[in-house]
């Protein structure tokens, strides 16, 4: 393999790596528990990040699901659910 394509499979996975619905969630998540205990003191905040971090984590498997399909994401289709049922 040469160098650069090495160098452009790296990038790929690096790329891939920091924008996974599960990085954003949990930047999210100590975002919120960061601001909540320290900038603006409200609550609960190990309780808040994590409800954050959820939230955000199935808004965007819901997002990724229907924008950009990868190797673990599967597609249900209509015809799948109606031979499971009957």
């Amino acid at each position: 393999m040469k160098q650069r394509e090495h160098d452009v499979l790296l990038l790929h996975f690096v790329i891939g790596i920091l924008i996974s619905d599960a990085t954003i969630a949990m930047v999210t998540g100590i975002i919120t528990g960061y601001v909540t205990k320290y900038v603006v003191p409200f609550g609960l905040p190990a309780v808040q990040s994590l409800f954050v971090t959820g939230v955000v984590y199935y808004i965007a498997m819901k997002v990724k699901a229907k924008v950009a399909l990868d190797r673990l994401t599967t597609v249900h289709s209509n015809e799948n659910a109606m031979e499971l049922e009957g």
